[in-house]
């Protein structure tokens, strides 16, 4: 009897090896018609649409300020070339601060507490986004990535708690703006989410044209194992 021919590329041994092992079959690449490198492409291409979040969401958050506050200014000289120390003749002064300092001209104490919160948020953004993709891949085995969305830290930013925390944090708009957190909860009992996750990607060319829009025409497949790689 005749033996089947084997692939021959590399890439073809290294799917079909992948299709045959423990993680293949736990997100069923056979089943679901894809294979090891189409999936890697995929996730390459999820990563490379959403990456910018990590830094855009980290600048829109530490515009509010953060944690930052009036108490991390540091007193200036009248003349803002003149050192503090220095700032010892009658035609100077020392500048205490003051609200003022949050605004242009920045104060530099100020500055540095920003940029301090700019990277702690950058972090908390990375984090958060690996553990909600890796939920989402490993568990619940579907292809879809998780991260902040980019609309509303910008309303909490700009609307609620403002620019460097000029704005109006009033009860009323936290709770408006805490309406679509509360009705996504509020579907997950009834596994709705989950469901309407899953019909997203129930085609392959739903899928296709979803990818095509967003970046180069890759394929985003039906298995969770694409955002292993986030």
């Amino acid at each position: 009897m005749a033996t089947p021919p084997q692939p021959s590329s590399l890439s073809a041994r290294l799917n079909t090896f992948v299709a045959k092992s423990r993680v293949g079959k736990r997100f069923k690449l056979v089943e679901r018609k894809t294979t090891f490198t189409t999936e890697v492409r995929a996730g390459t291409t999820t990563f490379l649409t959403m990456a910018y979040i990590l830094a855009v969401n980290g600048n829109i958050l530490a515009d509010s300020g953060g944690t930052c506050s009036v108490s991390d200014c540091i007193p200036l000289c009248s003349n803002p070339t003149i050192p503090l120390s220095n700032c010892t003749a009658s035609t100077y002064r020392i500048i205490k601060p003051d609200e003022s300092c949050k605004f242009n001209p920045v104060n530099p104490g100020y500055a540095d507490c920003l940029q301090k919160t700019r990277k702690d948020l950058i972090v908390a953004t990375v984090a958060s986004s690996l553990i909600g993709c890796l939920i989402m891949g490993v568990l619940a085995n579907l292809p879809l990535a998780l991260a902040p969305g980019m609309g509303t830290n910008a309303y909490f930013t700009y609307t609620v708690v403002g620019f460097h925390g000029s704005g109006y944090s009033s009860s009323t708009l936290v709770t408006i703006g805490a309406c679509p957190e509360i009705f996504s909860c509020s579907i997950s009992p009834p596994l709705l989410r989950r469901l309407t996750a899953q019909m997203v990607c129930s085609r392959t060319v739903l899928c296709r044209a979803i990818s095509c829009v967003s970046i180069g025409g890759w394929r985003v497949q039906h298995s969770g194992l694409a955002f292993l790689v986030l």
